[in-house]
């Protein structure tokens, strides 16, 4: 199987599987708890993606984390991958601030919102305010 077509079975096949259990388990009333259901699904999605893909990922620095405290990470992404890894490596509950056109994409765009990454409306500054007081609040809590 070519890279290309292993890639786009697996991020198709990931995303409904993961997708699916997320949006389910949102629906069901799981609650969002640091290291629960929430954050292991996403974990998978993304280690079950990055192996499919291939693709290893070595992190450094993780060391200077200060456990238990919240942290706001500015990240400007190239590729899907970026996602994957970030999921991946980041310590904790990690959530994002993601543009709401993807909540048009099947499985994704609903798991996104289940699982509680805050979608910003770029297109409107009103909103996109909005949207990070949402985060804030996330991480406040």
């Amino acid at each position: 199987m070519t890279a290309a077509l292993r890639y786009l079975v697996a991020i198709v096949g990931y995303t409904i599987w993961y997708g699916t259990r997320a949006v389910v388990a949102s629906l069901a009333g799981v609650r969002q708890v640091p290291g629960g259901f929430f954050d292991q699904i996403q974990f998978r999605y993304g280690a079950s993606l990055l192996r499919s893909s291939r693709i290893t990922v070595a992190v450094e620095g993780l060391d200077r984390l200060l456990p238990g405290q919240s942290v706001v990470y500015i990240v400007n992404h190239v590729s899907w991958v970026d996602i994957w890894m970030l999921l991946v490596t980041l310590p904790g509950t990690t959530r994002f601030v993601f543009k709401r056109e993807l909540t048009r994409v099947p499985f994704l765009g609903r798991a996104a919102l289940a699982i509680g990454h805050v979608p910003l409306d770029r297109g409107n500054r009103g909103s996109a305010f909005a949207s990070y007081d949402r985060a804030a609040e996330q991480i406040r809590a």
